[in-house]
């Protein structure tokens, strides 16, 4: 589907299922790809209430990654979010080293 939002409400709702081969929803999203949504959550929270998002998630985990990687691009990355995504970060790199 393509990357359109259209406010119909006063609230928007975005989900994020992933891209490519199936499962979509097992994704990890290249940085490039949500900063692309930036500007557009940030356009659609001016004009609403509230903005929820979600994203599609898989055993891997990549759901926590995508959202929090968004939340920090919007500012809005909590202390305990940030203490999340670093534990996150570091659980990763050690996969890779085995």
């Amino acid at each position: 589907m393509p990357p359109e939002v259209h406010l119909t409400a006063d609230f928007t709702y975005f989900r994020w299922h992933g891209r490519g081969e199936r499962p979509w929803f097992d994704y990890l999203y290249e940085k490039a790809e949500l900063d692309e949504w930036v500007p557009k959550v940030e356009e659609a929270a001016e004009n609403v209430k509230k903005v929820y998002g979600y994203f599609n998630n898989h055993f891997h985990g990549y759901a926590t990654e995508n959202c929090l990687y968004l939340i920090e691009k919007l500012g809005l990355l909590t202390d305990q979010q940030k203490r999340a995504k670093d534990k996150t970060l570091s659980k990763q790199s050690a996969w890779f080293l085995f």
